[in-house]
């Protein structure tokens, strides 16, 4: 109640990257750095490792688009949310891996006053009769 209408993110299980900061793919992949980043709108901005990362030689994506120091004020945003599973083997993997479970939930917050369903109307009851009643 008195709370703006928006959504919630509600992370799962996430981790971080294992490999080093100066690892080749991390120069095209920053992206991984931190599990949200929020850029104002721009349509152009379609991807959070930018346009054709595995052909350029550096990071093209969110940390160019952060650099650009937009303010999201008053603006559209998109929340870019990262996350993923560092799997460590274990002897129940071989032959057949189980599954891992990676996820996030997004939950509507402060779209109504009160509780939709607590305006039902009550049940009419017809008659005395129940279902159980031998």
């Amino acid at each position: 109640i008195d709370q703006p209408t928006a959504y919630k993110l509600y992370p799962g299980d996430n981790c971080i990257p294992l490999s080093s900061k100066k690892a080749w793919w991390r120069k095209r992949a920053s992206f991984v750095d931190y599990h949200v980043w929020v850029t104002p709108y721009d349509e152009n901005e379609r991807f959070g490792s930018g346009n054709y990362p595995n052909q350029s030689q550096c990071d093209i994506g969110l940390l160019k688009y952060t650099e650009k120091d937009r303010s999201i004020v008053d603006k559209d945003i998109v929340l870019w949310y990262t996350f993923g599973v560092t799997h460590i083997p274990r002897q129940e993997d071989f032959p057949v891996m189980p599954v891992v479970i990676c996820g996030f939930t997004l939950k509507p917050n402060g779209f109504f006053d009160i509780n939709p369903a607590s305006d039902i109307p009550k049940p009419i009851k017809k008659t005395d009769e129940t279902c159980c009643k031998n």
